[in-house]
């Protein structure tokens, strides 16, 4: 079994505008990271035999969104095979992406690189964790690279500008140990957007500042960067009641 590491991923930006079918950034975080190792024959992981009954199920009924070799996943998860993972639950870090980025890697007899294919692919996989799943998380993991998503365009690979030491202030991600769940947000998100006063606010202003953000963020302007995010952040008040 290849060694190869999986990435944990954040969406820096865009994570409710995308909903609304504006642009999200996704980048990969290894700080964290997830990769195969093998515990022994006594042991069997509970999750990767729900996944494997998952898929098989998908291949019964002939949807099975890719050529997976089961017979040899199901074999090694005999054989012991764990998915030994750094990355936290609850956290929207992608830890069921990265797994089932391991997955379509390792199992996978014929496998595509483009991100468009590999999207609906890697949702399909992903069901079995979140019932439903966009395919972002897996594919962020998958392709180990930033990607531009949404906006009713393919996703698009993308290079992010180094970071910058000097001068004062800055960004920066505060990890404040709370996990939490993001079908719930998402779910109350929706649920204001009915309101229709709100809805047309969401729809003048959030896809406006979080594309202007992104397109900030990747020509490095970071006056104009600044700018959006406290633009943004104020909106997202508004969104969460705050």
């Amino acid at each position: 079994m290849q060694s190869r590491r999986f990435p944990a991923k954040i969406l820096l930006f865009g994570e409710y505008a995308i909903i609304r079918g504006s642009r999200a950034l996704a980048v990969p975080f290894h700080d964290f990271e997830g990769r195969w190792e093998y515990k022994g024959s006594a042991w069997i992981s509970p999750e990767l035999s729900g996944l494997a009954d998952y898929l098989e199920g998908l291949e019964q009924k002939g949807s099975l969104p890719a050529p997976l070799d089961l017979e040899r996943f199901r074999s090694d998860i005999g054989r012991g095979l764990a998915f030994d993972s750094s990355i936290p639950v609850g956290y929207g870090l992608g830890s069921s992406g990265a797994l089932i980025a391991a997955v379509y890697d390792s199992y996978c007899a014929k496998k595509t690189t483009e991100a468009e294919d590999l999207q609906p692919i890697l949702a399909r996989m992903e069901g079995f964790f979140h019932g439903s799943s966009s395919g972002i998380d897996p594919l962020v993991c998958l392709l180990d690279r930033p990607l531009l998503l949404g906006g009713g365009l393919p996703p698009e690979l993308v290079e992010v500008p180094a970071g910058r030491e000097e001068g004062p202030g800055g960004l920066f991600l505060l990890d404040t140990g709370i996990g939490r769940e993001t079908a719930p947000l998402v779910r109350a998100f929706l649920q204001k957007c009915e309101n229709p006063s709100f809805d047309a606010l969401v729809e003048k202003e959030l896809g406006r500042l979080s594309n202007g953000a992104i397109a900030a963020f990747l020509e490095g302007d970071v006056e104009a960067l600044h700018l959006f995010f406290r633009r943004s952040a104020a909106f997202n008040g508004i969104i969460s009641g705050k």
